[in-house]
């Protein structure tokens, strides 16, 4: 998919609050169609399989919804995944 093109709700969700130490673990399902093809959202490449790293946006150190910004974002070390491969079928 090109970059900035993550299609995401445009609402918020109650905070997910996970206490310092722990860990959150949530499964990803991905869909997308092939470049030649007419299912959207679609790679852009067709060298799809291979190693990746997701980065979680909008993490916030603290929550404040009554402000905006709503608090002041992790560092992205803390906000990257460890690496996971992607195989086309």
């Amino acid at each position: 998919m090109g970059e900035g093109l993550a299609i995401v709700p445009s609402c918020l969700s109650p905070p997910i609050v996970i206490p310092g130490g722990q860990q959150y673990h949530h499964k990803l399902q991905l869909f997308a169609g092939y470049p030649a093809g007419n299912v959207y959202p679609r790679f852009e490449t067709p060298g799809i399989n291979g190693q990746y790293r997701l980065v979680w946006h909008y993490v916030l150190s603290s929550f404040d919804g009554r402000t905006y910004p709503f608090g002041e974002e992790l560092p992205l070390e803390q906000r990257l995944s460890k690496p996971f491969t992607l195989t086309a079928p």
